[in-house]
């Protein structure tokens, strides 16, 4: 009974190709997904406290750094685990990894930026671990696959460890190089032609919801901001009305998210599924930026203008968000049945972003620059509610999707 136990509790990972096409995203991976948040509310709260033109490119940095660890260990899951002992230990060891990495987040391009670069390197190699596994239990034509995937883990781990013996301007630059390197890296893979068998990645319902669920997490991000800014300042008409527009701004993000791509599913062609996850680099850091902006926005709510800087990022990062948006629609297997309306929606997305980052210059009040990006994420929303929306058969096409 011992010797079953540990042959079900220690389980081999799943092999590419055997894709489960009625998974769900299980608890286990939202339970990891909020201890990433964790680590991004950190780095944000740095961001929040001091918002400059030198900290919003860092935050950026750390940013596109841990969603590529999010990604890295959601792709393991999505691929190749378990419901068994082994993917369960896998994954709370590297829980373990990361909150020690939140603790670093906060000055992780100052103080405690060897501290965040030793442990980043420890869940680099940690996570290799699991892809070495996957190699060689691997069917011979999917190995090169796991192998690539081992030798990128490793390259940046030897890299995180080297920019220690550094000074702090090159160890930054040296995390600029791995993220480029990386990003550069995994489009060409997608984008190289294969033989069907070699691609391991497929459109599903699960991949498209573990990103729609990462997204509702970091969008916890501007409550948390408005919440914060409020309580480091006084209370008065004027922070309350700011506060309740930023807000309103977070709700906008949802409905446009959700409303245009949630659920969506990727056209299934190995270019299209990679684009479709790399784009949502650029949303989460747009979001946890806005989420980071918030903070100055409200706490200066009684100004008659908002700071240069507070403007330039929360205009900044929500007309980001606007074209990622316009880029993703491209991905999506509804957009590509309905041609003209996703012209029409990537039109109106791209102009919303360019009047943003207008409105985002010329500094209004806290409380006007909020509402304004409220009130430019409708039009969007429209054309793809009047097309698809709050239809009697609206649920049905969705369980159909899935």
């Amino acid at each position: 009974m011992l010797r079953d136990f540990l042959a079900r509790f220690w389980q081999r990972p799943r092999l590419h190709g055997e894709t489960i096409a009625s998974r769900e995203v299980s608890f286990l991976e939202l339970f990891y997904d909020l201890v990433f948040v964790v680590v991004i509310a950190r780095a944000a709260h740095h961001l929040a406290e001091d918002v400059a033109w030198e900290q919003i490119w860092q935050f950026a940095l750390i940013m596109t750094l841990v969603w590529l660890a999010w990604i890295n260990g959601s792709l393991y899951y999505e691929l190749h685990s378990k419901d068994d002992g082994r993917t369960r230990t896998l994954i709370f060891v590297e829980m373990g990894i990361l909150a020690l990495l939140a603790v670093y987040a906060a000055e992780a391009a100052g103080e405690t930026s060897k501290g965040f670069a030793l442990t980043y390197a420890a869940f680099l190699l940690f996570t290799s671990w699991h892809w070495v596994w996957v190699a060689k239990h691997d069917r011979p034509e999917y190995r090169p696959n796991a192998l690539a995937t081992v030798t990128a883990l490793l390259v940046g781990a030897a890299l995180m460890i080297g920019s220690v013996f550094v000074g702090e301007a090159t160890r930054l630059a040296l995390w600029a190089a791995y993220a480029a390197v990386l990003l550069a890296g995994a489009s060409v893979s997608f984008l190289r032609p294969s033989a069907a068998p070699r691609r391991s990645i497929v459109s599903s319902a699960s991949l498209t919801e573990r990103f729609g669920l990462f997204t509702i997490i970091v969008l916890g991000e501007v409550v948390a901001g408005m919440v914060n800014g409020m309580a480091e300042t006084d209370l008065g008409a004027r922070t309350i009305g700011t506060g309740a527009a930023a807000i309103a701004v977070g709700f906008a993000i949802w409905w446009l998210y959700f409303d245009l791509v949630g659920r969506q599913l990727p056209v299934d062609r190995a270019g299209r599924i990679g684009a479709f996850m790399y784009l949502h680099l650029p949303i989460s850091v747009a979001i946890a930026a806005v989420g980071a902006a918030i903070v100055s926005l409200v706490g200066h709510a009684t100004d008659p203008h908002t700071p240069r800087a507070t403007a330039w990022l929360l205009a900044g990062a929500f007309s980001l968000f606007l074209v990622a948006m316009a880029a993703l629609l491209g991905t999506l297997e509804r957009y590509r049945a309905d041609p003209a309306a996703r012209q029409l929606i990537v039109w109106l997305l791209i102009g919303a972003a360019v009047a943003a980052a207008l409105i985002g210059w010329s500094a209004p009040a806290p409380w006007v620059l909020a509402l304004a990006l409220v009130v430019l994420s409708s039009a969007p929303w429209l054309a793809a509610a009047m097309r698809w929306s709050f239809r009697p058969d609206a649920h049905e096409a969705e369980q159909d999707g899935r």
